[in-house]
């Protein structure tokens, strides 16, 4: 099989997963707070910011700049980025991959939503979704990669 369908086929799957549960999360916690009992739970919290919620944007210009262009460029950049590694480098290809789901992710909440949904909480230190997860092992995977070229 192709590399570009298995990059498919995972990124279909995990923007998939992560849009039914942001569905399902925001059914199940409306007007009720989580049950805390662990390290890791089901939280419902959205924001209209940049870069997991750290960058509050009050501007829509500036919000539709930055969270909805900028992605879509991204995104071009990424599957072309897939493309070239495709062979040369399968797990960076992989990286990109993940990048790329996690940017189309956020940035589907972003277009629908105006705001992106965050659900796991980290006991109350970081709350995240998926889509981030998939961007913060993209950004290791080609950060590595980088290295082992440069050394």
């Amino acid at each position: 099989m192709n590399q570009i369908w298995r990059y498919s086929l995972l990124g279909a799957f995990l923007v998939i997963a992560d849009q039914l549960i942001k569905g399902t999360v925001q059914t199940l916690f409306v007007g009720e707070s989580p049950v805390q009992d662990s390290l890791v739970y089901l939280d419902y919290e959205v924001k209209k910011a940049l870069f997991w919620g750290l960058f509050p944007v009050q501007n829509n210009f500036a919000f539709s700049i930055l969270s909805i262009w900028l992605p879509l460029l991204a995104l071009f950049f990424l599957l072309k980025e897939m493309w070239i590694f495709r062979h040369k480098d399968p797990l960076m290809g992989w990286g990109m991959a993940l990048l790329f789901t996690g940017v189309l992710s956020n940035l589907l909440d972003r277009l629908t939503l105006e705001r992106v949904v965050y659900y796991l909480n980290f006991n109350n230190f970081l709350i995240l979704n998926i889509a981030d997860i998939c961007i913060f092992i993209g950004v290791c995977i080609w950060f590595e990669r980088s290295l082992r070229k440069v050394f």
